[in-house]
């Protein structure tokens, strides 16, 4: 049962008035058809100020690109329709791919900018000569729309942002705070194995909301320099707490070992700290390092055992200084008035580079499967010269290009077709029983008020959002409302019967050439994963630490939702299936590759080896049979040894220590059914 609270109700009303004001300046001024205006209202209207006014930006700047393209396309091919429908149906499509390469929400903007054209330019062809003034309606009709969604949420917001974007920054830290504990104590628990891909969940919408902030009305009290700065340090954080995690694994590895001497001791020291309040993690830290520097003292790197004790450890000491500045980070985010400490404040003028995944394949189809569902539906209106074909044309490229995002577009597509088809009794009821007996503005604003109130009111849940969103198109555009009412029920049937025949077109084209199952899209993701590993062991890929993270906790957080899928895969990926292994060894890549010109000769060509061979490997790993896996399994194998006994000589030096930790934490990221 959606929720129905104070939020919600408050949401519907701002969304009706918006909505009751942009119909009434469209009537006022004369507009051609007012309902865009109204439309683009519930379109538009977002729970919070920023995102209403965002999205109102995106839909207008979307919708000037479709127009200007309209007015270009069409008086030079209205004469040749085959080659008008070509073009636009290439428009929609080029729009529709970048949009989905794009993942932030400026996609809307392009994917908007592809529809737009199919909307303006197939109910044109017939009267070219007017594109020009066509489009410059439209666009005033959206603007006015967008314009009166953003003003009145943003005078009466259902939710508050900062709120909002506070309280995922608390949940984040929570969780973070669970897992610490978790693994500093040395249990897991049955919830623990999904917590780090919920994390990563987290953090992608905190990084979504974040560019909203720049759309907040007063600039918001929260920085969206400083919550990313934040971001950075809680994806460092992420894999860091997940090694350390497998380090302690692999010391009490066989069943029953007890840890080496004093690491007990230090765990809890190390529990008892991240559980409190910033300011005392600063004035207690010296004494945990302390014990970090005394446990370290009794450590030997004379076997396997010692070397992973001796990684730990760096781990332990990384992991202080890292949490403390992400807990003072977080709390100066929260609290802007909270002073960061001298050391930190040159972390929030840093810019990091931050990569979100892109699937280049899987946006090319969804935009082939666009340009195919267009054109079809295109051939149909030109051979039967069906008046209302356009509208099958326009509604085909609106409903591929909505769900393209999801791995099977289609169960949604054929709900838009459902919730579009009952949206029509209830428009027929009003457009034919109701409507021709209303004479006034006010008494319009009075009929439509039960109905639109109460899809407002499911509009705020986002379970049901897709079908109610759907619902209010279907019955808006099915009004149609224009200055004079045009009650025409033979032109009422004919254009809603052509809406859901590209509904069932596009939903027919997406099933040829778009549709992949979740678990086939787990297995792109993971792929990509390694051969992005072997481009980067291979010199091919060339990016920061932070970067890397911030591209593989993106990619964790698309496989979140996917999660069940992987349990069957087998073992290496569903091993894989958090993301964080990954990121372990891009990070181990990273670190050789920058180690490389600090060591000597001899063992600068030792790492070579071992790059070589990694990137083998993971190139290995990506193929779908595994061509060659054991063979170069066995090959990195060699070349990790090789390399930590050129460390482990005599006469090594502290690069060759720092390489060894760093090989150490390879091996048990990329090979960790060995040792070196």
């Amino acid at each position: 049962m959606p929720r129905i609270g104070r939020a919600e109700i408050t949401f519907s009303l701002t969304t009706f008035a918006a909505a009751m004001l942009a119909l009434y300046i469209s009537f006022l001024v004369g507009l051609e058809r007012p309902y865009w205006a109204m439309l683009t209202v519930y379109i538009s209207s977002q729970p919070v100020a920023a995102a209403a006014l965002s999205k109102g930006i995106f839909r207008v700047a979307g919708t000037l690109i479709g127009a200007a393209a309209s007015v270009l396309v069409v008086p030079m091919f209205v004469d040749a329709p085959p080659v008008l429908s070509l073009v636009l149906a290439l428009w929609v499509g080029v729009c529709l791919f970048i949009s989905l390469l794009d993942r932030t929400p400026r996609a809307y903007l392009f994917m908007l900018a592809g529809y737009t054209a199919a909307l303006i330019s197939f109910p044109a062809v017939d009267k070219a000569e007017d594109i020009f003034n066509i489009a410059v309606l439209r666009g005033m009709e959206i603007a006015i729309g967008a314009a009166c969604s953003s003003l009145l949420h943003t005078l009466i917001p259902a939710h508050d942002f900062e709120a909002a974007i506070g309280g995922r920054i608390r949940t984040v830290r929570t969780e973070m705070g669970r897992w610490l504990d978790e693994v500093l104590d040395g249990k897991v628990d049955a919830e623990r194995p999904d917590l780090p891909s919920r994390m990563a969940g987290h953090m992608t919408e905190l990084r979504l909301m974040a560019t909203h902030l720049r759309f907040h009305p007063d600039g918001g009290k929260l920085a969206r320099g400083t919550i990313m700065v934040l971001w950075d340090h809680l994806v460092l954080l992420m894999p860091l707490v997940d090694a350390i995690e497998d380090r302690l694994t692999v010391l009490r590895e066989p069943e029953g070992t007890s840890w080496p001497e004093g690491l007990a001791d230090v765990l809890a020291h190390l529990r008892d700290w991240v559980g409190q309040e910033p300011q005392t993690l600063s004035a207690t830290r010296a004494g945990v390092e302390a014990r970090l520097a005394a446990w370290h003292e009794t450590l030997s790197p004379d076997d396997w055992r010692g070397l992973i004790a001796l990684n730990l450890h760096a781990r332990l000491a990384e992991l202080v200084m890292r949490y403390e500045a992400t807990q003072w980070l977080a709390e100066h985010t929260l609290h802007p008035a909270t002073p960061l400490p001298a050391p930190l404040t040159p972390l929030l003028r840093a810019k990091g580079r931050r990569l979100w995944h892109r699937d280049v394949g899987l946006a090319f189809r969804s935009a082939l499967a666009a340009v195919i569902g267009v054109l079809g539906s295109c051939a149909v209106w030109i051979v039967t010269m069906w008046p209302d074909g356009g509208t099958m044309a326009m509604i085909c490229a609106v409903v591929c290009s909505f769900f393209a995002t999801l791995d099977d577009p289609r169960p949604a597509q054929a709900s838009w077709l459902k919730w579009t088809a009952l949206s029509l009794p209830i428009a027929a009821v009003y457009l034919f029983g109701i409507l021709p007996h209303v004479t006034t503005f006010e008494g319009l604003v009075l009929a439509l008020a039960p109905t639109l109130l109460v899809m407002g009111v499911f509009l705020g849940d986002p379970a049901i959002y897709v079908k109610t969103m759907t619902l209010v198109v279907g019955f808006c555009g099915a009004l149609a409302l224009t200055a004079a009412l045009e009650a025409d029920f033979a032109r009422f049937i004919n254009s809603n019967i052509a809406q859901l025949i590209g509904a069932a077109a596009a939903i027919v084209t997406t099933g040829l050439f778009r549709v992949i199952g979740a678990e086939a899209a787990v297995q792109r993701i993971l792929r990509r994963n390694w051969g992005d590993l072997a481009r980067l062991a291979a010199g091919r890929l060339a990016l920061t630490g932070e970067a890397w993270n911030s591209l593989m906790v993106d990619r964790a957080a698309l496989l979140s939702p996917r999660i069940g899928h992987l349990a069957s895969l087998d073992g290496r990926d569903r091993a894989a299936g958090d993301g964080l292994r990954e990121v372990r060894i891009g990070l181990n890549l990273i670190q050789i590759r920058q180690m490389i010109g600090v060591v000597p000769a001899d063992t600068r060509q030792e790492l070579v080896n071992l790059q070589n061979a990694a990137a083998g490997l993971c190139h290995a790993q990506s193929l779908p049979d595994r061509t060659g896996l054991d063979e170069y399994r066995a090959e990195t194998l060699v070349a990790l040894r090789a390399a930590g006994a050129k460390c482990r000589e005599p006469s090594s030096g502290s690069a060759e220590r720092d390489l060894l930790n760093i090989l150490v934490g390879m091996t048990r990221a990329l090979l960790p059914e060995e040792s070196l």
